[in-house]
């Protein structure tokens, strides 16, 4: 008796799931431009009514793909500021070269391209949460003496997250391969020592 309501839960679920894929598959390929409710239904095989029932605005759509993929730093700390760098250039290697990076290189790209996106994106309360997580990282390390307070933490975290795009770009290695190898993991180590070198405090 109660096999139809679960059912229909699953259901839902599912239909959630591949909307979500569909929605990131479609903004990464096509951009803020071909981004309608219409072509991610139409890319997630559902109908209309499915995807209004849940979204009323491509906006509202996004916000919620934004909400639910950033990359957020949030539960990095480990009490040590070197083991937090590593984790967190690790979490980022690994969210970038999966589905989450398509995304979040074509934010980038339509944060420039687009005056009507970049609004959307720089008022999103998750972006705002995400990047304050990451460089709360940072604040950690000054805080605890491990960075010296004079660095901007901004050029520290976006030495290390840049570090990790640019190997990204150049390699020619498979998607979601290029830092699972020993040469790619060796090149996050190196990355995460040159940038504590670089800002620990003078003697």
């Amino acid at each position: 008796m109660n096999a139809h309501p679960a059912r229909r839960r699953e259901s839902s679920e599912r239909v959630a799931e591949k909307l979500t894929a569909a929605a990131i598959d479609v903004f990464a390929r096509q951009g803020w431009a071909g981004f309608t409710l219409e072509s991610v239904g139409r890319a997630a095989g559902v109908g209309k009514s499915s995807i209004y029932r849940r979204f009323r605005t491509r906006e509202a759509l996004m916000a919620s793909i934004i909400e639910a993929h950033l990359f957020d730093g949030g539960g990095i700390d480990t009490g040590n500021f070197e083991a937090d760098l590593r984790l967190l250039v690790r979490g980022y290697a690994e969210w970038l070269d999966g589905p989450g990076g398509r995304l979040s290189l074509r934010l980038f790209v339509e944060d420039r391209l687009n005056d009507d996106f970049r609004t959307l994106w720089v008022d999103n309360l998750a972006r705002e949460s995400a990047v304050d997580s990451l460089f709360e990282v940072i604040e950690r390390g000054k805080a605890r003496g491990d960075v010296d307070p004079a660095i901007s933490t901004a050029v520290v975290l976006h030495s290390l997250l840049g570090g990790v795009v640019q190997q990204l770009a150049a390699s020619t290695a498979r998607t979601g391969t290029v830092f699972t190898t020993p040469e790619g993991l060796a090149y996050l180590d190196g990355l995460v020592d040159s940038v504590l070198r670089a800002s620990r405090p003078s003697p």
